[in-house]
């Protein structure tokens, strides 16, 4: 039986469900198993569901890098997870994230995500049709001996959730938003992830660098999160720019200017040739 397993870096939101168990025991009885990470996080790509590595070295079958599902591919599946950490409220027509946006919401078995990126809490979820669900209640450790969260989350969550659907609007400025700062960037000459997402990442040579470039931003005001080795993929220094609908324009063209600025003080970027003074 061909047993896949698509992902980019790790399976959080799942692993913290102990899904990838649920996945094991059904690969275990001999049932092909999909396992699916959105690319919106831009260290790695945007908007596909690709595939990077096999699960298990004797898979049968792999799928190329960079290809993009459509719901013929599921046939014969009998368990697809798909984590919509990244695409919740920023893919699909109603904001419900990959899977609405590729038409395969309806051929999913499980989807997880989380509340602490477009929904601005703290959290996550797991749902599912699947009959046997609620045995995950009672199996999942991390369920088990995890507290529930407050109820001003919830409510929070909720209503954040109403402004997701009633609120299309947002997810337009969002994606306007997020051309603006990576094709900034990348007019700038700074080395990107290959593809436009909420979260920007702008590669840097090296640590040292990496914590001069962010602790030159936030002398100046600006607040982005720095990502370094182990916890970065191929052992990239990344400074990761999250963007949203309430930015305004001004301020990510500013933010474009003072980080060309400081990456040409440092080296990163070439120093721009001066203009030589117009004769009087």
């Amino acid at each position: 039986m061909a047993k896949l397993y698509f992902r980019y870096g790790t399976m959080d939101s799942a692993k913290s469900m102990n899904l990838l168990a649920v996945a094991h025991n059904y690969r275990k009885q001999g049932k092909k198993v999909l396992l699916v990470k959105p690319r919106l996080d831009t260290r790695f790509g945007a908007g596909k569901i690709s595939s990077r590595s096999g699960l298990e070295a004797e898979a049968d079958l792999m799928i190329d890098e960079e290809t993009v599902l459509d719901p013929r591919d599921f046939a014969g599946l009998d368990c697809v997870l798909v984590d919509e950490a990244h695409s919740l409220g920023a893919l699909g027509e109603t904001g419900r994230g990959l899977c609405e946006s590729t038409g395969v919401l309806d051929d999913c078995h499980f989807i997880v995500g989380t509340f602490s990126k477009t929904l601005g809490a703290v959290g996550g979820y797991a749902v599912s049709n699947h009959p046997d669900f609620d045995l995950l209640r009672v199996t999942t450790r991390p369920y088990m001996f995890t507290a529930s969260l407050p109820p001003s989350i919830i409510a929070s969550v909720r209503q954040a959730l109403r402004v997701v659907q009633a609120r299309p609007e947002l997810r337009q400025k969002l994606w306007h938003n997020v051309n603006t700062l990576y094709d900034g960037f990348a007019n700038a000459g700074f080395t990107l992830g290959p593809e436009k997402g909420p979260v920007v990442a702008v590669h840097l040579p090296d640590v040292d660098t990496g914590l001069a470039v962010w602790k030159a931003l936030l002398d100046n005001g600006i607040y982005v999160n720095l990502a370094v080795p182990p916890a970065t993929p191929n052992s990239t220094v990344l400074l990761r720019c999250s963007i949203c609908a309430a930015h305004s324009d001004e301020q990510l063209a500013h933010v474009v200017d003072v980080l060309s600025g400081i990456a040409q003080e440092l080296g990163v970027l070439p120093r721009e040739p001066l203009r030589a003074a117009a004769a009087g």
